[in-house]
């Protein structure tokens, strides 16, 4: 059997491992992220589409994303790479890794964005009649997220804080 190489010097790192946080946390982490994300994105969806013209975009995206995940996995496999960046990497060479960090960036800004505008538009009416607060309830509520939210996204692995999809 041929040996697949990298396409670029690419360094593979050895299999993660995130002390405290075992199987149970991750599905739990990685459930939350893509129910939590996803679920912003429906009203709009079905508001725009009907409810059979959603039901149909949902699940032609469901059958998208798992032939996308395949492929991911079956490139990693025969690449003999661990992560999402390596594999970019492997394939596309250092250029490819930077586009791909960029536009991942750009998609965890976006949907980071989505939860502020969400969190403030929801919760400032209930925020400003429990504590009372007058003037510009939506930029306090908004500004006290980002205080709660920015933390946590500094640190270089989130397995640090596994606890935190549980809040």
């Amino acid at each position: 059997m041929e040996s697949v190489q990298p396409l670029t010097d690419c360094q593979a790192s050895e299999s993660p491992s995130v002390p405290n946080a075992g199987i149970p946390k991750s599905i739990f982490n990685f459930i939350t992220l893509v129910i939590g994300g996803g679920l912003l994105g429906w009203p709009n969806t079905f508001k725009l589409c009907g409810w059979l013209g959603g039901s149909v975009c949902l699940c032609a995206m469901c059958v998208v994303c798992g032939y996308t995940m395949r492929v991911m996995v079956n490139c990693a496999i025969k690449l003999k790479t661990m992560s999402y960046e390596e594999t970019c990497c492997a394939v596309w060479g250092r250029p490819g890794y930077y586009v791909v960090a960029a536009v991942c960036f750009l998609i965890d800004f976006g949907v980071l964005v989505s939860y502020w505008v969400a969190i403030g538009n929801l919760a400032a009416p209930i925020v400003g009649d429990i504590f009372s607060i007058t003037g510009n309830v939506d930029a306090k509520v908004k500004l006290g997220a980002a205080i709660i939210m920015l933390p946590p996204s500094y640190l270089r692995s989130l397995g640090d804080i596994p606890g935190w999809s549980y809040i």
